[in-house]
Parts: C-alpha cells; structure tokens; sequence
C-alpha cells in the first residue's frame, strides 16, 4: 500500500480510488545541470487524522493552518521519495496539496553578498594605527583570529596603474605611484593598503550544499576555486578599504565585498566550470563530474524488465562549447597578431616564470615574452628602484599582452548546440618581484591578478573574477611561488601543478571533452515500460547505466504512477544510447614541476584501478637519445618524485593493471625537461 508519512510519524489517510505520478529528468542533459524538482497534485481526504495533521477546521471556509508539510512516500514500507505537500486549494469536500521534491533553484534565490552564515567574517580590528595596519594583514594571511580559513587576501594589482612605477626615487619615464595605490592587499608593512578578500566558494556555498555530497573527481580543485569581492559600500574607512563601526573600529564584511550574483547562478557556473551534475541521491543530492558517470563501466541489467513494447526515435548530435566570460579587449595582443607575425625572433620564448622575469628585468628596452608552458605573452624592461634605506634593486617592470584563454569547442551534426560557457572570468596574473623594506631587505616573488577596481558606492558588480587560492596567491593556469620570508633570487620556488590550472584547454581536455565527444553524436532513444520491484526503484540513481539486451543506456526520463490501493508502481522510461568504448580517455595525468629542486611530480586526475604503472624514458643529457626505461609504480591518490631528481625525461607509456592507457601528460605525451 501507498502511503505519506509526515516528518512526525503519521501516515496521511489517502483515497483509496486515487492516482498520481512522478516524473524525474537526467540533470546531465540539461544546461542548467541541476535536478528539475518533481510534484504532482494529491487529494486528502477531510478525515479526522489528516484534518489534525494539516491543522483544518471545517467550519467558516477556513483554509487549513498549515500550508506545508514535509513528508516522503513510502510503498510496501519502503521509503522512495522525499519532499513537502504544499497546500494547492479545497475542491469536493477534499484538501488538494501539491507534493514537491526538494526544489533547489527556489532555495538558492537568494544573492551570496546577503548570505547570513557569512557574518562570521565581519571582524572587528578595533582601533587600529596606521602603524600598526601590516599586522592586520598579517594576521589575516595567518588565519587569526580562527574563523578566518575561508578567504585570503592575495596581492592584486590595479589595471589602471599597472604602468606606474612604485616608491622609485629616479625618474625612468613613468608616472610614480606608492604602492599602495598600484596594490590591494600589499604584502608587507602596508600602511594603507586597500583589503580585498578572495572568498573561497566552499565557504560561500557551506549552507547551499550541507545536503550535497561532492566526488572526489573535482574536491582538491573546488576547495581551492575562490572567487574576488571587489565591492566598495560607501561606509568605508579611506585608509583600508574597511567598513568603520560607530565607534570607528575597523570592519571587515567579507559578504558584502561578494558580486552580484545569487546562489542558483553561482551553483550553476561550478556546474558548468567542471562539467558536472547534481543528482538526487536518496534524501541528499550528489555533484559528479559528466566524466564520472559517462566512464563508470557499471551497469544495470533491465534486460528482463523491459516491455516488448516500445518506440524508437533519434537524437541528433550536438556542438560544445565551453570558456570563460573575459572580454577580448582585454589583450593587446591576439592570435591574429600571432600569426601575422613577420618580425623574426621579436618574440621570446622561455619556458618558465622565473625565466619572463629575468629575461624582463636584464633588457634597458621593452621586449615580448612568451611563456611556452601557459602561452600567455608579456611586455617589459627593467626597472632600477631605490627604496626608502637607499638600497638599489633591479626589478622586472611588465604588463600582460596576452591572456591565451581559448574557448574550446566541438562539432556536432547539425545546429544543434550545448552551451557549457562559464559567466565567470578568469584572472589574468603577471609575476612580479617586490622588495620589502625590513629587517633585513628581502625580494618576494608573486603570481598577481590584474584587476580593475571599482570606485566605491557605484554598483554592485555583475562580473564574477575567479581564481585558484594558494600559498596566498589567486592563480590561473597552476603555476604559483612559494613565499618564504626572507626569500633571495637564489632560493625562490616556482611551481607549475597543472592541476591546479583553470586553463580552458586544461579543464576541456580533463572534465568535458568525453561528454561533448559523446554528445557530438547520434543517439538512439528508446521509450518503454519498465517492471520494476519496490527495492529497485528506491535504489535507483539517474547517473547509473543501465543495460538492456547488451547495449547500454542512461535514463533519460521516468515517470513513476503510484496508486493508493495497490503496492504496484508503473513505471515508463526514456532511455538515451550511452557511449562506447570510453574507457581509454578516462584519466589525466599531470606533472608537478619545482623548479628549485628540479623535482617532477606525477598525479593522477583519478583512476580505476588499484596503482598507476608509469614507464619513463631517461635521457642522456648530451645527446637526448634515450638510456634505458624506469618503471614507476605509483599507488592512488599518492606522487613519487624518488626517481626523477634533475633527470630530462619523456612519459612514454601509462597504464594501470587493467590494460587501460592514457592519453594525456601537460598537454600531451612530450619530453619535459
């Protein structure tokens, strides 16, 4: 027998002549990727029981008190579905409420810049001197008081003054600024520099998805993803860029800096970012990345549940788009300049960010650098400081010409067309060299965004600027300094993790191209009834496969039919034709380079077997013809770097213990050096 079963325990009184339906759509093949909330309309009879439970009286027309009720609904004593019966209308003597799944896009309306659990973070510096500002800072980067572990305060350099030249005493042709007007969020003894926090989204989305389980397929990069709060409400303290209490305290309201942007949009952005879905997961809900569910070789044998009667239809195939939001204009310099390029040898090429620093700060001219490794491409001389003690440093002095943010793309076999663009955009980071004025001097490298700012009071901003949080820098294709205090030339790190990349290249290749492979394609699509027992449809999960006579499909839609009288549920389903041999395209592996230590580190995306077997090619030094072969056996979830100290080498094959080869190292199978 059906039944409805409040949260308190009572089991509603139905009619026992009554029927009503279920229906349940795959969320990976919609743009939004986050499950429509099922309803349907149900009548209650006016019986002493349900008159109780939906606080009616029958008398005077009175609606019933209570206009919603969380409830789930059981067969054969077995839970199925979770949701509220929200109250609809009176008709014939019964009460006609509406029972609703969880409806996500209506609980996550509201804007992240008002979001309540955020509150936490308006920290009161109280009296703070001038002085005594880079130990606020300090504090902050350090994560004290406690409840700051969700934001930092990466150093930022202002678009409209990145030409100007910081706290030099000779004049080199460029307007002077204090560095305080260049930077937000200065490293060291600041003064006045201006905060502006880069708000981790884990913590802005903490309370939208406390019922949301995340794969492991994307958590290492979800946790470190943040996104800037470049907002300036008109009460702030001019020196800081702080909120000031009425007793002029400093404040800091990390929620208030956040865009325009409500929870739904933010939501659906990470979706689209890592290519993922959120599915209904029993009473929880689970975020997978498309590639998870489209290379999970486990199925569902319906063979013996289907109908023998059916109908056929066709999906045409689609195009795919995936890319970020930044604006073209914000390049001087294009891929059309690139290949229009006659002067030879005007471009020059390095390999990593050490070397655009110091091929900038060693040229008295402006020269252009590309990056081989990001491709981005930068323009610079070197500038001569003198600081406040008289000490002479050289420094690059540089601007970006080109931010390589190509959207990426696929074609299908008609017009059809799946828009994956994030309206998100991606920070684009120049290294800069800064020398800090203590006890004693010391240089600290930087990967620092360029942003422009907003003057205070205008209005809250649309743009949403996202970035990768680490070592107290907001990065964008991975590679990021580690910042020791009291760091020289000589012992700087730099370190390129690939997987810490937002690359549109990068995230294409790991998170979507298996999905716009399989979407480029015709699709079969078959309609039929399904048999189904009382377990299997409490089981049941729209991101598992099914099988049925050999071939493989996912649902694509189903529509349950209950009625109140009987333990018996019809089910109907659509089933969408899943791909094929996929299981050769399923991991990334990627290369950890430090530079200082001149150690590489091999990490898996993730896999499905038990170790990674990894064959490397060692290289003489002189002559690059290979020596001899090292075999790599690398558990899960684990790096090794044992074997590889200063050695040139290439990846010449990846396989694990279940003959699977994978096909992608940085950008492809090539010698790193």
């Amino acid at each position: 027998m059906i039944e409805i079963i409040t949260a308190s325990g009572v089991s509603l009184d139905l009619d026992p002549t009554y029927e009503f339906e279920i229906e349940m759509e795959n969320p990976m093949l919609d743009d939004t990727h986050i499950p429509i909330a099922y309803s349907t309309s149900i009548a209650f009879l006016p019986t002493a029981k349900n008159k109780a439970a939906f606080g009616y009286l029958a008398a005077m027309y009175r609606e019933p008190e209570v206009k919603q009720l969380s409830v789930s609904i059981h067969a054969g004593g077995i839970p199925l579905f979770w949701g509220s019966l929200d109250y609809e209308s009176m008709e014939d003597g019964n009460l006609n409420y509406t029972f609703a799944g969880r409806d996500l896009e209506n609980e996550w309306s509201g804007y992240i810049h008002k979001l309540t659990h955020l509150s936490q973070y308006k920290i009161n510096f109280g009296n703070i001197y001038i002085s005594q500002f880079d130990r606020v800072l300090k504090a902050i980067r350090d994560g004290v008081p406690s409840q700051i572990k969700d934001f930092d305060i990466p150093m930022i350099i202002s678009e409209e003054n990145i030409t100007d030249v910081e706290y030099t005493k000779n004049d080199i042709g460029a307007e002077q600024a204090e560095y305080i007007v260049k930077y937000h969020n200065y490293y060291w003894n600041p003064l006045r520099s201006i905060v502006t926090p880069a708000v981790k989204v884990a913590s802005i989305l903490t309370e939208a998805f406390k019922n949301v389980r995340i794969t492991n397929d994307i958590s290492t990069l979800y946790e470190k993803l943040a996104i800037l709060g470049l907002h300036r409400s008109k009460q702030l303290c001019p020196l800081y860029g702080l909120g000031q209490t009425e007793d002029h305290k400093l404040l800091l309201d990390v929620a208030d800096t956040l865009p325009e942007c409500t929870i739904l949009d933010l939501v659906k952005n990470i979706t689209r970012l890592f290519c993922a879905s959120i599915y209904r997961d029993g009473e929880y809900f689970t975020l997978k990345t498309n590639r998870e569910v489209l290379t999970d070789n486990t199925t569902i044998d319906w063979s013996d549940k289907v109908s023998d009667d059916y109908s056929l239809s066709r999906e045409e195939g689609a195009s795919y788009s995936f890319g970020y939001s930044n604006d073209d204009n914000e390049n001087t310099y294009t891929t059309e300049s690139e290949s229009s390029e006659t002067t030879p040898g005007s471009i020059i090429d390095v390999e990593t960010i050490l070397g655009v620093i110091s091929t900038i700060q060693n040229s008295s001219n402006y020269v252009a650098v590309r990056n081989l490794t990001t491709g981005d491409m930068y323009s610079g001389k070197k500038m001569i400081i003198t600081t406040e003690t008289n000490e002479q440093y050289t420094l690059p002095y540089m601007d970006m010409l080109l931010h390589k943010l190509h959207k990426e793309t696929s074609d299908g076999h008609n017009e059809n067309s799946f828009d994956n663009i994030v309206d998100f955009k991606c920070v684009r980071c120049i290294p800069t060299k800064s020398v800090y004025n203590t006890a004693p001097t010391f240089i600290l490298h930087h990967m620092c965004p360029i942003i422009k700012f907003q003057a205070a009071e205008n209005a809250r901003s649309t743009d949403i600027w996202c970035g990768i949080l680490i070592n107290n820098q907001l990065i964008d294709k991975g590679v990021y300094f580690d910042r020791p205090e009291g760091s020289t030339d000589s012992n700087t790190t730099e370190k390129t993790n690939q997987y810490l990349s937002l690359d549109p290249n990068i995230l294409y290749n790991r998170y979507h191209h298996i999905f716009a492979q399989w979407l480029s394609e015709n699709r079969r699509i078959i309609t039929t009834d399904i048999f189904l027992s009382l377990p299997e449809i409490a089981a049941l999960r729209l991101y598992r496969k099914v099988k049925v006579w050999g071939q493989v499909f996912f649902i694509k839609k189903i529509t349950h039919t209950f009625s109140t009288n009987t333990n018996y549920i019809a089910t109907r389903a659509e089933l969408i034709e899943a791909p094929l041999n996929l299981s050769k395209l399923q991991n990334n592996i990627y290369i950890e380079h430090n530079t200082t230590e001149e150690s590489y580190y091999i990490i898996a995306d993730y896999a499905v077997a038990s170790e990674l077997v990894i064959t490397i090619s060692i290289y003489d030094n002189n002559s690059s013809t290979s020596e001899s072969d090292v075999v790599l056996t690398i558990p899960l979830g684990k790096q090794r770097s044992d074997m590889l100290m200063g050695i040139p080498f290439c990846i010449k094959t990846i396989s694990c213990n279940e003959d699977q080869e994978y096909i992608y190292v940085n950008g492809g199978l090539k010698q790193i050096y």
